[in-house]
């Protein structure tokens, strides 16, 4: 692992604070909203990742998507997140159109064209129509309608629907009609939206670049430019190795020990990575290139290791592959950070 420049080592403090990490937010909606959306893919891991950005449980973060506080939904990249119900119509359609051109060549794979998506749409708003309902029922539905779900039509189906602000999903598993579920949505388009995105993702990600924020939203660079554009002079700036950084004014950095979920946005959130991992490969955090990103221990920032879970009767064993070892020090810090996280999950946590 390579060694840090000062510079570097300040803007990954900054980035902790500014991600809620060392001072979370007073409740789930609140940090749900703080970060305008969170990678959601890993159900249990991103319970995780939000649960510590509120000082909460796991049971509090599905609690909120209960309460229709928080929903989950495809908004970027053509990625599960976690996003304020009011937020998910504005933040999906921002870019629903470049991931549909994006997937193009793989719909008319799927023989899904617009009449198809249209008659599929139907259905599933017919089958939601008296409330929320599985993902299996949906795909039933469809099946039933004439409407194959083989060969990942299904998923590209509920993808396509949820991305264009008609379904969003209530649960785990369940879905439910947007414009049921979500009673007072925000209406942002255009320019307007380009200033909200630019303006949220550098106060909960920064310090970032451009090219972050583009990567991060799936826009293309000249949108995002727009964005900052927009907002620059509400933030403040400063260049790491000659790279600008934007970020909120009065950020100051945070130390700390942190076990982050996989796919955790203090690793995602951004589309240079080359300081968090300290210049070690990607892999050494997504075995095999898999795309499968491992949870990871957090010092000040930086990805120092790995880390995963056994559940045993008597509680949960934390297991450590630091890539290179733990200060002394730092060892109070760690076992906390191991105790958060039983805590989180209505049990004792260990070191093992």
């Amino acid at each position: 692992m390579r060694r840090l420049t000062a510079d570097e080592r300040r803007l990954l403090g900054m980035r902790v604070r500014a991600q809620l990490l060392a001072e979370p937010a007073a409740c789930v909606a609140d940090a749900v909203e703080r970060m305008l959306s969170m990678q959601a893919q890993d159900w249990f891991g991103s319970l995780w990742a939000v649960a510590q950005r509120a000082d909460a449980s796991a049971a509090d973060v599905e609690a909120a998507q209960a309460r229709g506080e928080i929903v989950r939904s495809w908004p970027m990249r053509g990625t599960l997140h976690w996003t304020r119900a009011e937020d998910i119509r504005w933040l999906a359609l921002l870019t629903a159109d470049r991931i549909d051109r994006r997937d193009a060549g793989r719909m008319r794979q799927l023989e899904l064209d617009d009449g198809a998506l249209a008659r599929s749409r139907s259905v599933v708003e017919a089958t939601l129509a008296d409330g929320p309902a599985s993902r299996q029922t949906l795909l039933d539905a469809l099946v039933a309608a004439g409407q194959p779900v083989h060969a990942q039509r299904g998923p590209h189906i509920l993808g396509h629907l949820a991305r264009h602000a008609h379904v969003v999903m209530v649960s785990r598993t369940d879905y439910a009609l947007h414009d049921v579920w979500v009673t007072e949505p925000r209406a942002l388009d255009g320019d307007e939206a380009l200033a909200e995105v630019a303006r949220r993702y550098l106060v909960s990600h920064g310090p970032a670049t451009i090219h972050d924020l583009a990567w991060w939203t799936g826009l293309t660079i000249a949108d995002a430019r727009r964005g900052v554009d927009a907002v620059r002079g509400e933030l403040a700036a400063f260049a790491v190795d000659g790279v600008e950084h934007l970020h909120a004014s009065g950020l100051e950095p945070a130390e700390g020990v942190h076990l982050i979920a996989p796919f955790d946005e203090l690793v995602l959130g951004y589309r240079d990575r080359e300081v968090t991992l300290r210049g070690e490969p990607l892999d050494r955090i997504v075995p095999g290139s898999n795309g499968m990103f491992l949870p990871a221990i957090v010092v000040d920032g930086a990805v120092s290791g790995t880390w995963r879970r056994t559940a045993r009767a008597a509680g949960i064993e934390v297991e450590t592959d630091a890539w290179v070892p733990i200060p002394g020090r730092r060892e109070p810090a760690l076992r906390r950070a191991v105790r958060a996280y039983g805590a989180a999950h209505g049990a004792t946590a260990t070191l093992v």
